[in-house]
């Protein structure tokens, strides 16, 4: 968090704002569908950001909504003051209607777990981000913030211009996190898995390596490709091991967490794409964020914290859907459950253990005691 005692910390601040002031303008990159509930926080969230940009821009791809979520971005744009609201319409589909399914329904497909869990998620991302680069009323704008607009709290105006103040010419991703299911708090890292790859190092190569052997369970091309990093307590080590490493922003190779800075100058030079992967089941920021090279970092100083009543990515019966696809694939299922076994068989033998020697210690301490209050009497 950032510590108002923390000298260094206010400088990364007022830097930023500085540079906030004077830098052209930032384009708000939002992508909904059926997310009208969510407009509201997400507006709030805008206009925290105004003191410190006096050009702001949301940028807004909707498509297939069935909620009202287009209707109310325009009626949004309508109130809106000091910033814009600019709507993308699509030419070849009016109201962007292309009637394809949810990428977490995926209602084409005969099997629904060969279907591709991105969808056209990354097609739309491009499409949006193409059109704030080429559109001549973004032009002078340096960077574009692309963010989830469902999470549903404090985008942290601070934690932005930090990040600002921190490096301007590089992309830096959030540390927004949630409480790990089960841990009752004790654990509570960056929340967005997918799209973490750790830069790779002799220190983690095997930690990489195990991890694709887990992913590899099933043949690409099934959504357990785009599963597996979640559930992967190898991947939790390399993102907890980062994490936990200091307060200092660190570099990655991909991340995203809900929201992420971008210089477009930066965009533009290393002509970053999003994709879906070989397969149509790799997270679309990956190979986006890929192209930014040795320009990627995660400031810890920027986070949100979402609500476990809330968490990101699918929940209800879509989650249990997949939950339950795992534990009825004994490949998958029987993995899991043994590596877990084991893992615990060995904190329970070394609690067992250290318990056994603790005893025998404090047994032999209290004879000796015994035998010398004998003695002396």
């Amino acid at each position: 968090m950032i510590d108002v005692n923390n000298k260094k910390d206010i400088d990364s601040v007022e830097r930023g704002i500085a540079y906030a002031r004077g830098c052209g303008g930032l384009a708000i990159n939002i992508m909904s569908r059926d997310t009208v509930e969510s407009i509201p926080a997400l507006r709030f969230n805008v206009e925290g950001l105004l003191p410190f940009f006096p050009t702001l821009s949301v940028v807004v791809f909707e498509n297939d909504s069935k909620d009202g979520s287009r209707e109310a971005f325009s009626k949004w744009g309508i109130e809106a003051e000091g910033y814009d609201v600019d709507v993308m319409e699509c030419e070849e589909a009016p109201g962007c209607k292309f009637n394809e399914s949810h990428r977490y329904e995926s209602t084409e497909a005969t099997d629904y777990f060969r279907s591709s869990a991105i969808g056209p998620m990354a097609k739309y991302r491009q499409r949006i981000m193409k059109y704030i680069l080429n559109s001549p009323k973004y032009a002078n704008y340096s960077h574009v913030l692309v963010m989830d607009c469902d999470i549903g709290v404090s985008l942290s105006p601070l934690g932005v211009v930090h990040s600002l103040g921190l490096f301007h010419d590089k992309a830096i991703a959030s540390a927004s996190r949630q409480v790990w299911p089960g841990s009752f708090g004790t654990l509570i890292p960056p929340y967005d898995f997918a799209p973490f790859i750790a830069v790779r190092q002799n220190s983690n190569e095997k930690l990489f390596k195990l991890t694709q052997k887990f992913c590899e369970i099933s043949e690409p091309g099934d959504r357990w490709r785009n599963q597996c990093e979640s559930v992967s307590p190898l991947h939790l080590i390399m993102i907890l091991s980062l994490d936990r490493s200091g307060s200092e922003a660190y570099r990655v190779e991909s991340a995203f967490n809900g929201a992420a800075l971008y210089p477009l100058k930066l965009v533009r030079e290393r002509n970053a794409t999003y994709d879906a992967g070989d397969d149509g089941q790799r997270c679309e920021h990956i190979g986006f964020n890929l192209s930014m090279k040795d320009a990627f970092f995660i400031n810890p100083k920027w986070r949100m914290h979402l609500s476990p009543n809330h968490p990101g990515g699918p929940d209800g019966d879509i989650a249990m859907k997949n939950i339950a696809r795992i534990v009825a694939t004994p490949k998958i299922s029987l993995t899991i459950f043994f590596g877990t076994l084991f893992s615990m068989i060995i904190v329970v033998y070394g609690v067992m253990s250290l318990s056994l020697v603790i005893h025998a210690v404090v047994t032999r301490f209290w004879k000796l005691h015994q035998v010398k209050s004998t003695k002396s009497n």
